[in-house]
């Protein structure tokens, strides 16, 4: 899952963490809702806490993977310090005789 796909669903998780706190608000200032038997309306506070809980501990969870995600996008890995290390090791002497003698000679690699 890429960053991007990361953001947008703890995005979507706040959203429907609004949303939810959204329902609350208007279950509260509804008439109808304030009519019904308390076991009702406690059965629907708790299960509208049950959802906002569930919603945050997933947040929190997302938060945590975009966290680690991030922390290891801006520090290479073993291997690619390695690499970066093989790429700029100076030439055996060996090789860099070969060059130097191509360089005396005027050759330049290129056909005749």
């Amino acid at each position: 899952m890429s960053s991007r796909d990361i953001a947008l669903k703890i995005a979507l998780l706040h959203l429907t963490k609004g949303n939810i706190h959204e329902e609350m608000q208007q279950a509260v200032t509804n008439p109808d809702f304030l009519t019904r038997q308390p076991r009702d309306q406690f059965r629907f506070r708790e299960d509208m806490a049950r959802r906002l809980r569930e919603i945050v501990q997933a947040i929190r969870a997302w938060e945590e993977i975009g966290d680690k995600r991030a922390e290891n996008l801006f520090s290479p890995s073993l291997v690619d310090m390695l690499m970066i290390t093989h790429d700029h090791q100076p030439a055996s002497p060996a090789v860099a005789r070969t060059e130097n003698e191509k360089e005396e000679n005027g050759e330049d690699g290129a056909g005749v």
